[in-house]
């Protein structure tokens, strides 16, 4: 317990910290700090250290909103995730294909009318 405390008032997260909040496994955050996508370190015994201010970083670039997370049992998690830009991108194509419908209808209605 005193090391969680203590990795938080530093400001800095495991591995696993890292795991369970995105929803992904120990091994895709090793990698990623191994590729320098999140800043870390490895510490004297071997175990990874992540800056908190680097996780926010790579939330926020991958505009990426967790909603919930669910334990369905001890084997399955569900995790509901919003990406903004592909709500931002289905938002628009939507607007355009409904101003699309109202301008063929009009040029409908001009040419037979």
């Amino acid at each position: 317990m005193r090391h969680k405390i203590a990795l938080a008032a530093l400001n800095l997260m495991t591995t696993q910290d890292v795991a369970k909040e995105m929803g992904c496994s120990i091994r895709s955050v090793q990698l990623w700090v191994e590729q320098g996508i999140l800043e870390g370190w490895k510490t004297p015994g071997g175990h990874r250290r992540i800056s908190r201010a680097s996780f926010e970083r790579f939330v926020a670039s991958q505009e990426m909103e967790a909603i919930y997370s669910v334990n369905i049992d001890s084997q399955y998690k569900v995790v509901a995730i919003e990406d903004h830009e592909a709500k931002r991108t289905n938002d628009y194509l939507y607007s355009e294909v409904k101003r699309l419908q109202k301008e063929v209808l009009r040029l409908t209605k001009q040419l037979h009318g």
